[in-house]
């Protein structure tokens, strides 16, 4: 599910089980400087051995992608000015991307989960609490 801003601005992208389709199934524009995709791929299908060129890219922001590896989150997902977007749920299993504007994470259940972001991170520049 993709979840905008009231501008059609993409905010996020919560992924569960129903979101995977055949084969694979890139959910962001190439434009975006976070890819998200899906892969359902049968047995024997292989990707061939790759390497991914340097080159320099210019990201503005950082995006997260939380993977729930078991319990439950609360996320709620705010636009570029701060102003309240949408309530999200996710759960064991569950991916949520962020990929413009805040969030705030409640922990509903013992939880654990990967958090992937782009680096590198600067502790003093990457967030602004509001």
């Amino acid at each position: 599910m993709k979840i905008y801003d009231n501008n059609k601005n993409l905010l996020g992208i919560y992924i569960n089980d129903q979101d995977f389709k055949n084969e694979k199934n890139f959910l962001t524009d190439h434009s975006i400087s976070f890819q998200v995709g899906t892969f359902n791929l049968d047995q024997g299908n292989v990707i061939q051995r790759h390497v991914h060129n340097k080159y320099e890219r210019k990201i503005f922001k950082t995006s997260e992608a939380l993977f729930m590896i078991d319990g439950k989150i609360k996320v709620d997902l705010y636009d570029i000015e701060n102003e309240f977007i949408q309530t999200v749920i996710v759960e064991k299993g569950e991916i949520i991307v962020m990929l413009d504007g805040g969030h705030a994470i409640e922990i509903l259940e013992d939880s654990k989960f990967v958090e992937v972001k782009q680096g590198p991170y600067d502790e003093n520049s990457d967030k602004n609490h509001f």
